[in-house]
């Protein structure tokens, strides 16, 4: 076997052939569904000879081979001895830690769609604290503050419409159906609504604003739902009416069930922190508060204390445990800060398009997490790295401690940094107290966050692009469609964005229904993958460029493609591929940016996107 040494390696560093599940391959990555994500050697299996990446999402464990991934598939398929025709159902993750994994990477990547949008409604709001700190607003009494808020406060009272968006291009339906969904829980005639009542049947008073835990249920309730009525119903009736019928289906299951499920958990949550306090004391409640705090609230559910907090304020006319509110929300920030700190120091080394984003992330959430807009870091930083909660629970352990044993108390329901006035009603004490608690609290967030840091891939290689010498010989390589092209740090896809499978382009095609995609080049149709989503072609001048219709395309399975070419077929420059209808790709919620690749890179001097606006997108400098 060829790829035999490669495979065993693979095999014993991803924790044995015991610990695969299922394997699958799409046109450069090996995509695993194991047992026990904790087992694979990831580091170790980025260093082998024949591997590109590694990427891990709670999808898929995915090795990143490149354009030769089918025959080392077919090699390990044999190895591993599974059979390929039954592996659909995979096994959950089997501990505790492994299903917090899975919640946050689902959270994280229902999210990644919309993060700009969630960036910049933190800055808007950071901007307007600001504004109102230093009296130049007054917060929702001035006019203007109250327009401006607009573009912040309906982003975060309206989020869980995008997260519904976002975990249906995930669960592979249209995303407009899920929106729609949502709509109907955050609407306001039901939305916090008392008295309501269908088929005769009482419901709960629920708010879903702000709250997604009801919208992730609902949208994963309403994939297997609209899937079931796929497969039972007749193709031409599909259109108009499985997207009603799943709706009519689903909307009354999520406002009977789990609609309910943030009641019951904020009132058990409550009830739990009360009794802490009453059995423990406040040192330890704080502590326990503050450390949590940032788990539960990227959950949805921050404001299961607001009930028990109202309540202490109307009869002792303070409150000692939101306090711990502000002390973990600026935990939050300490934690970004820490890690925009780290990863500057480590990028004045290395640079890469996806690292200097994220060093943006981490500067921006910061920004806004100390200002008191926690969302931004919370659902852009936290669900995706994980790590940074280490953070937060040893800076919430040491704020929240020390709030308790001084007996800091807060005399009015303000959140972030405005609620600092309100801890002057209990004396210089209680001002000092504050103060230290959140100052030893971010501090240690910040040294934390810091000094374990975020495990990095492994480094790249820093290219400087040249400029293109007249006498050097090279080739261009011609546009595969009709679009806007768009570098490739900015395709949503890691695996393409670093670079890891070669240099190139991108292209966003023309907003039509049919696409057809031609040859950047002539040459040999060197493969033509099962899904007919990607295209391989070989030049003359031995250049391997790769064609890929989409993000996640694989999964449509061929549908709506139609290939033109086979393998082996001789093809010259604008010769047409395939074609696709757009439109439907869309519908279904898929991404239909086409991806220009070159995968043998490193065999040439240089390749150098065109940043002109014309037909010839490539040079490849030989």
């Amino acid at each position: 076997m060829k790829y035999e040494e490669l495979n065993k390696a693979i095999i014993d560093l991803i924790g044995g052939k015991d610990n695969i599940i299922t394997l699958t391959h799409c046109v450069t990555r090996l995509r695993f569904k194991l047992k026990d994500r904790n087992k694979p050697k990831t580091e170790e299996i980025r260093k082998l000879d024949d591997v590109i990446d590694v990427l891990s999402n709670d999808v898929a464990y995915q090795v990143i081979i490149g354009t030769q991934v089918g025959e080392v598939y077919e090699e390990l398929v044999q190895m591993i001895d599974i059979d390929q025709n039954n592996n659909q159902k995979a096994e959950k993750p089997r501990n505790a830690g492994a299903y917090i994994t899975s919640i946050l990477a689902v959270i994280g990547d229902s999210i990644n769609p919309f993060l700009e949008v969630l960036l910049a409604a933190g800055v808007i709001s950071s901007i307007l604290s600001i504004a109102s700190v230093f009296g130049l607003l007054e917060a929702y009494v001035s006019p203007t503050y109250n327009v401006l808020d607009a573009l912040s406060s309906g982003v975060f009272t309206y989020l869980p419409v995008l997260i519904a968006a976002g975990l249906a291009k995930r669960l592979n339906i249209s995303p407009y159906i899920a929106m729609a969904l949502t709509f109907a829980m955050v609407i306001p005639s039901i939305d916090g609504v008392e008295g309501l009542s269908l088929f005769g049947i009482s419901l709960q008073t629920v708010t879903y604003t702000r709250s997604f835990i009801p919208a992730l249920l609902g949208v994963w309730i309403l994939s297997i739902v609209i899937k079931t009525l796929n497969k039972v119903m007749p193709k031409k009736l599909h259109f108009f009416l499985v997207p009603s019928l799943a709706l009519l289906i689903t909307y009354p299951i999520v406002l009977f069930f789990f609609g309910p499920i943030g009641n019951v958990l904020s009132e058990a949550m409550g009830a739990a922190f009360m009794w802490i306090l009453n059995t423990f004391g406040l040192p330890v409640a704080s502590a326990i508060k503050a450390a949590v705090n940032p788990i539960i609230m990227i959950t949805g559910a921050g404001a299961f204390m607001t009930p028990i907090t109202l309540n202490n304020l109307s009869m002792w006319g303070y409150d000692p445990l939101l306090p711990t509110s502000l002390i973990s929300d600026m935990a939050v920030g300490g934690a970004a800060l820490g890690y925009y700190l780290r990863a500057r120091k480590e990028f004045k080394k290395i640079k890469t398009p996806e690292r200097e984003k994220e060093l943006e992330l981490f500067g921006t959430t910061s920004f806004s997490a100390i200002m008191g807009i926690t969302e931004p870091a919370l659902y852009g930083v936290f669900a995706k790295f994980r790590r940074p909660f280490i953070a937060t629970i040893c800076a919430g352990l040491v704020g929240g401690t020390i709030s308790g044993l001084m007996g800091v108390k807060t005399y009015g329901y303000v959140w972030g940094l405005m609620s600092f006035p309100t801890y002057m009603t209990g004396g210089i004490m209680n001002q000092i107290g504050i103060i230290v608690a959140v100052a030893a609290g971010f501090v240690t967030s910040v040294l934390v966050a810091y000094g374990i840091g975020i495990p990095r891939d492994k480094k790249e290689k820093i290219v400087s692009i040249e400029k293109v010498n007249s006498n050097m010989e090279k080739v261009i390589l011609k546009t595969v469609t009709e679009g806007k092209v768009i570098p490739l740090n900015k395709v949503k896809d890691r695996a393409f964005a670093s670079e890891a499978i070669g240099k190139g382009i991108a292209i966003i095609p023309e907003d039509k229904e049919e696409i057809e995609i031609k040859a950047p080049a002539s040459g040999v149709i060197a493969s033509v993958f099962p899904t007919k989503h990607a295209y391989g072609i070989k030049t003359e001048e031995g250049i391997e460029i790769l064609i890929h219709i989409g993000l996640d395309t694989v999964n449509l399975e061929g549908k709506y493609f139609e290939a033109c070419v086979k393998e082996g077929q001789q093809v010259t420059c604008g010769d047409t591929l395939c074609s696709f209808n757009a439109k439907e790709i869309k519908r279904e919620g898929f991404d239909t940016t086409v991806i220009v690749v070159i995968t043998n890179t490193k065999d040439f001097l240089d390749v150098i996107p065109s940043n002109d606006d014309t037909s010839e997108i490539m040079f490849v400098l030989m």
